[in-house]
């Protein structure tokens, strides 16, 4: 069986040299191939799709890469299968997961390190919107912790 994109590539074709046989039901047939052979990604907790090869966080926060995709194995929908910093192989729930790292304290002060270099002979050249974003990354923060 050919491949569904190459089977539009030559629909394409057709299309371009003015073929008869070029018709949209070739089309409706290629859209019911795709609904029968494709299957939707998972999505993050967020609604965004992930793909092999995608960084993603867990709820701890911990890094990992999407390394495949199985269903049925311990949920009743799709598992990502990954692997963490460690190199330890990882079964893990899409809408658990995150394309953006969890706010913390470090991560907030490591981005301040990262600004200091920012610091002029006259005082700061950052923009105050981004100062009062660290404060309220802060005070969120603080009131989760409280």
């Amino acid at each position: 069986m050919t491949k569904i994109s190459d089977e539009i590539r030559k629909w394409c074709a057709d299309l371009d040299s003015d073929d008869v046989l070029c018709t949209t039901e070739t089309l409706y047939v290629l859209a019911d191939r795709i609904d029968a052979e494709m299957v939707e990604l998972p999505r993050d907790r967020d609604g965004a799709t992930i793909h092999v090869g995608d960084t993603v966080y867990d709820e701890n926060g911990m890094a990992c890469e999407v390394v495949s995709f199985s269903f049925g194995r311990w949920s009743e929908g799709m598992t990502v299968h990954a692997i963490d910093g460690s190199s330890k192989w990882r079964d893990l729930m899409p809408g658990r997961l995150a394309h953006t790292a969890p706010d913390s304290f470090e991560r907030i002060a490591d981005e301040l390190d990262e600004q200091a270099g920012s610091l002029t002979k006259d005082g700061y050249t950052w923009q105050e919107d981004a100062i009062h974003d660290f404060a309220d990354r802060i005070r969120k923060l603080a009131k989760v912790d409280e």
